[in-house]
């Protein structure tokens, strides 16, 4: 039986998806520490002409892919889904435990 990449079945599998972030966020530190250290700022990295032209032109390309492919089916599955199907008993179970609780 395959199991879904996600799936927690003990504290130990907890543990390790926290180092697994943990040692990301030491990675991230460590790298600025080192480009801070050879005289890099990404202060002005970021704000070089370029790198703006770069980000911009990325984003209108994610902008077109979800204008073209995804908007449709994101907004079908948050409407009919989301809202559809698990908005009502969840705000009705969070109104249940307020009730309780009072």
């Amino acid at each position: 039986m395959n199991k879904p990449i996600h799936h927690i079945e003990s504290k130990k599998d907890l543990r390790r998806m926290n180092n697994g972030l943990i040692s990301l966020i030491v990675l991230i530190v460590i790298t600025l520490i080192i480009l801070g250290y050879f005289g890099y700022s990404l202060r002005t990295i970021m704000h070089k002409p370029e790198v703006s032209d770069n980000f911009s032109y990325i984003w209108s390309g994610l902008e077109w892919v979800w204008n073209t492919f995804l908007v449709i089916p994101a907004s079908f599955i948050w409407n009919k889904i989301i809202v559809g199907v698990l908005w009502r008993p969840i705000s009705f179970a969070i109104e249940m435990l307020n009730r309780a609780q009072y």
